[in-house]
């Protein structure tokens, strides 16, 4: 049953990581995002994230701890996205390194 479970969501993640890959990395940026942003909140350990941000920070409203779960979310979409798209040379022209000095 597991197999059937994998095999499945691999058949419904395929076409939207193409769809990543062929993109320019902008709108790669825009959907995984968006679609992170849309898919977290339905998602069980959700409630989990929020209930370590209202510990993390007692002091903050539950607006306050929704919004920074919902960016928190977007950063994830957008640094998938990324992932998919590490070999494309558009991505490394938009990279800055900072203290490459120490490196050197």
């Amino acid at each position: 049953m597991k197999t059937i479970t994998q095999f499945t969501v691999f058949v419904l993640l395929y076409p939207f990581l193409c769809i990543l890959r062929w993109v320019p990395l902008s709108v790669a940026e825009w959907i995984g995002s968006a679609v992170v942003a849309w898919v977290g909140p339905k998602i069980s350990k959700h409630k989990r994230v929020l209930d370590g941000l209202r510990t993390a920070l007692p002091n903050a409203s539950d607006a306050e701890i929704t919004e920074l779960a919902h960016k928190n979310l977007r950063h994830y979409g957008v640094n998938f996205a990324h992932a998919i798209q590490l070999d494309n040379m558009d991505l490394v022209t938009r990279t800055d390194i900072v203290g490459w000095e120490h490196m050197q």
